[in-house]
């Protein structure tokens, strides 16, 4: 919801919309984020870099270039001097990659004092992606600290999801194409068993899991049933390669923290099957 709304920010109605939905989005994701890096080494390295970038392409990017096209326009020569590569680079390659671009673009801003405000902005963020880390806890305590925040925070947030699904019918009513730009009823009408995906990789292919992924608070558990290895992550737009990944071997049972699949808000979950010849036999599970 709150990608296709930003995509469609020029429309008023949807523009008000976002504007209720931006700040307890916002909340959510860090409590899910801070959840997620409590959960212990078992769950493997969460970092603060992929809790950034995380932030950056589901909330801070866009509202970034919104601010950044209040002085400069996308097609002025300016917007092009700061944003170089647009937006590709900060979707590609490594974690660390999309953050030297980051830093690129940072730099690109200094001759433009009208963005200095901005600038300052993206250089907190970015810092923060390379602060110095602590051991990831294992403190049982601290897990259901955050966990309990996750708890208590989805109540409000949800509130805020159905008010704007009510506001969403009674503006687009009978108009299901437009509704499903922003209302995901798989999702909504998920029953626990539609948490278990058995599912068949055909060779050389990327295929989509979910329709939507679903922001659970644990653990994601792979069954890889096949003789070849699969990559699982996620995309904003069907058919993009996957930015962040986690890879399954052949014949192995991995768990993972849904942090390390990449930005679990964004639209599409997909498996992508490398071999050119073998199809593979997969299970996936959801925490009920």
């Amino acid at each position: 919801m709150f990608d296709a709304m930003t995509a469609n920010v020029a429309i008023t109605f949807i523009a008000t919309c976002l504007t209720e939905l931006a700040t307890p989005h916002g909340t959510w994701i860090g409590k899910t984020a801070a959840k997620a890096s409590s959960a212990g080494p078992q769950h493997g390295a969460v970092t603060a870099k992929d809790i950034a970038m995380a932030a950056i392409h589901s909330i801070f990017l866009k509202l970034w270039d919104r601010e950044i096209q209040n002085f400069f326009d996308d097609t002025t020569s300016t917007y092009a001097t700061i944003f170089p590569n647009g937006h590709r680079l900060l979707h590609h390659g490594t974690v660390d990659d999309q953050l030297i671009e980051l830093k690129a673009i940072i730099d690109n801003m200094t001759p433009f004092g009208s963005l200095s405000a901005i600038q300052t902005a993206m250089t907190t963020v970015y810092d923060s992606a390379f602060a110095d880390q602590t051991t990831v806890g294992t403190s049982k305590g601290g897990k259901r600290t955050a966990g309990a925040n996750v708890a208590t925070g989805r109540q409000p947030y949800g509130d805020v999801l159905f008010g704007l699904y009510g506001a969403l019918v009674h503006e687009y009513k009978a108009d299901a194409i437009t509704l499903a730009l922003y209302i995901d009823w798989q999702t909504i009408q998920r029953k626990a068993k539609d948490d278990i995906f058995d599912k068949t990789a055909l060779a050389h292919t990327t295929g989509e899991i979910a329709i939507r992924t679903y922001l659970v608070d644990d653990d994601i558990t792979i069954i890889n049933l096949g003789t070849k290895a699969l990559k699982f992550g996620v995309v904003r737009v069907w058919g993009e390669p996957m930015p962040v990944f986690v890879t399954v071997p052949a014949g192995e049972t991995l768990t993972f923290a849904r942090s390390l699949f990449g930005n679990m808000s964004w639209r599409y979950f997909v498996v992508e099957n490398d071999d050119l010849t073998t199809d593979v036999h997969y299970i996936l599970t959801f925490p009920g």
